[in-house]
C-alpha cells in the first residue's frame, strides 16, 4: 500500500476501533442483562454494531482473518444465548469473555496496523 493510502487507512481504523468499543460494551452489558431477561431483543445492538463494522473490514484485507473469528464467535455467543432460552445449560461468563477474546484480537490488529502506517499528519 502506498504511503497515500495511509491516511485513509487510518481512518478508518480509527473508526473500526471505535466501533468495536462500542460493540464491546453492547456485549458487556449483553452478558450482565442476559441472566435477569434472556430476551433476544437485547441482540439488536450487537446486531447492529456487526453490521456497521463489517463495511468498514471489507476495505482493509489484513483483517479478515480476525473478522471471520470475530463473525464466527459472535453467531456462536447469539445461538448459545438463544438455546439458553430454551433451558440449556450454559457458562455465560465463560462464554462472553470467549467472545471479547476474539473482539480483543481484532483491536489489536487494528492498533498493529495504525502503528505499521506511521504518525497520523494533520
Amino acid at each position: 500500500m502506498s504511503h497515500s493510502h495511509f491516511p485513509v487507512l487510518n481512518a478508518i481504523l480509527f473508526q473500526l476501533l471505535a466501533e468495536l468499543e462500542q460493540y464491546e460494551a453492547h456485549i458487556e452489558r449483553l452478558g450482565r442483562d442476559w441472566e435477569a431477561r434472556q430476551d433476544v431483543m437485547l441482540f439488536g445492538e450487537p446486531g447492529k454494531s456487526m453490521d456497521r463494522m463489517r463495511v468498514l473490514v471489507v476495505a482493509i484485507p489484513q483483517l479478515s482473518a480476525h473478522w471471520v473469528m470475530v463473525m464466527i464467535s459472535h453467531t456462536e455467543l447469539m445461538h448459545n444465548l438463544w438455546r439458553m432460552t430454551k433451558g440449556e445449560p450454559l457458562d455465560l461468563a465463560a462464554e462472553v469473555g470467549d467472545h471479547l477474546a476474539a473482539v480483543t484480537g481484532l483491536s489489536a490488529k487494528c492498533r498493529r496496523l495504525l502503528l505499521q502506517a506511521g504518525p497520523v499528519l494533520h
